[in-house]
């Protein structure tokens, strides 16, 4: 049986993007809540650095996030926010509680 798989995916934003950016992602997050697999999937504004969002994620399974990342709305979100973007880092775990 496979394992879930949390995903933790850390973006700093131009500052004069993060409303495109934050536009771009709610279509991101509608589209992927409705994959097979999905089972939470979130995004976060910093409270004090405003440029830092991060999106939580929750999969079935290592699968099925690789499935996500192969879907249209997913290179779709990434062709269009490359340029919005500082930095990003992305931290896998596997939920224990």
């Amino acid at each position: 049986m496979s394992q879930q798989l949390s995903l933790l995916a850390k973006f700093e934003v131009k500052k004069d993007q993060i409303d495109f950016f934050k536009s771009e992602a709610l279509k991101l997050i509608d589209a992927s809540k409705n994959e097979q697999g999905c089972i939470y999937y979130s995004l976060h504004q910093n409270n004090e650095k405003s440029d830092v969002l991060v999106f939580t994620e929750i999969w079935e399974s290592e699968d099925a996030l690789e499935e996500h990342k192969n879907t249209a709305h997913f290179k779709a979100f990434f062709s269009i926010i490359e340029h919005l973007i500082e930095s990003v880092s992305v931290e896998k775990m596997t939920p224990i509680g």
